[in-house]
């Protein structure tokens, strides 16, 4: 099962909470795409019973002085269980981002795999900060957490201006370069074109 949810939070403060609990043997991915200017909250919880799979692969592009909490909670309960949480950010302006992962791996779920994998590419004055938490009360699991981190590349930015793009336009341009990987994953063209324009309305 494949679910989209894109999030535009431009005019007032949102706040948005999604709850899985898989059967055994489910396999979900939860595309989320997260691009507003404004202060939101989300959370995200799941629970993975045996043989389950969870897939997740998010995008946060936070503009002006946005303020972005992002809260993901996953508890693996059963053998074979996987989760997988692929979250790439774009932060720009004075915009801040604080990302809770918390991989909890509860006695049985031998053979578990949890994965949390961030990349988040920030301006001079933006802000991340990250805690990436993997506990286990049985031994037999597999947890990891990779973050990188970098800044847009000026000479590639200015290279689109001399191409005839406005300084937004460009940025624009790499940021959804940055999230190709995920927006792939889309097979909606009504909701591909939606996420450009609201890429296209940031300023």
């Amino acid at each position: 099962m494949k679910i989209v949810q894109i999030l535009t939070p431009n005019f007032s403060d949102i706040s948005a909470s999604n709850k899985f609990g898989l059967k055994s043997g489910e396999k979900i991915t939860f595309i989320q795409i997260l691009i507003g200017k404004i202060e939101s909250d989300f959370q995200f919880f799941a629970s993975l019973p045996e043989g389950a799979k969870l897939n997740v692969q998010a995008a946060i592009i936070a503009r002006d002085s946005c303020k972005f909490k992002y809260n993901y909670h996953v508890e693996h309960f059963g053998v074979n269980s996987e989760s997988n949480f692929n979250l790439i950010s774009s932060l720009s302006g004075n915009s801040q981002k604080e990302t809770e992962m918390l991989i909890h791996f509860n006695r049985g779920a031998i053979g578990a795999v949890g994965v949390e994998k961030e990349s988040v590419i920030l301006s001079d004055r933006a802000k991340n900060v990250s805690y990436p938490i993997i506990n286990s009360d049985e031994e037999k699991i597999n947890g990891s957490h990779s973050l990188s981190s970098g800044h847009i590349d000026t000479l590639q930015l200015q290279y689109l201006r001399t191409r005839g793009l406005s300084e937004t336009e460009a940025r624009n341009m790499i940021t959804r370069a940055k999230i190709l990987s995920i927006l792939n994953l889309i097979d909606d063209d009504d909701k591909l074109k939606y996420i450009q324009e609201a890429l296209n309305e940031q300023r």
